[in-house]
């Protein structure tokens, strides 16, 4: 078996933590913005005031769950795409792990095939054939 490391989400200790409509609105904000404007550019832009450390809460959050990416030029890559999920489900692709299979593995479904290498997608009838 593969050893695999999963990073695991620590929010930091707060009196309060994010309501979801203010983690869903910094999330369409930054959607909107993305690589346009610096975190703090969109921060000042949000339509309600949000707490620094509550907007940074919620951006580790959705970098933890794989929706964005911060550049080192605090700009933001958007990577969750639903879409392109429902096509390779529709098409029948799937991308599988490379490697021997680990006991408990499971079907990776995040990244797009363009970001794989050609080798990794490959059309299968289910995630038996991975």
């Amino acid at each position: 078996m593969s050893a695999t490391a999963f990073v695991t989400f620590k929010p930091r200790n707060l009196d309060r933590y994010p309501r979801l409509d203010t983690v869903l609105m910094v999330e369409k904000a930054l959607y909107d913005n993305r690589s346009d404007l610096t975190l703090t550019e969109i921060w000042r832009a949000l339509p309600k005031k949000v707490l620094w450390t509550t907007y940074t809460t919620i951006l580790d959050y959705l970098e933890y769950s794989g929706k964005i990416h911060i550049e080192p030029d605090k700009t933001v890559t958007w990577l969750w795409d639903p879409e392109g999920i429902a096509e390779i489900k529709r098409k029948g692709l799937l991308i599988c792990e490379t490697g021997p299979k680990a006991e408990g593995s499971s079907v990776r479904g995040r990244a797009s095939p363009g970001s794989l290498p050609k080798a990794q997608v490959r059309q299968v009838r289910g995630p038996a054939d991975c």
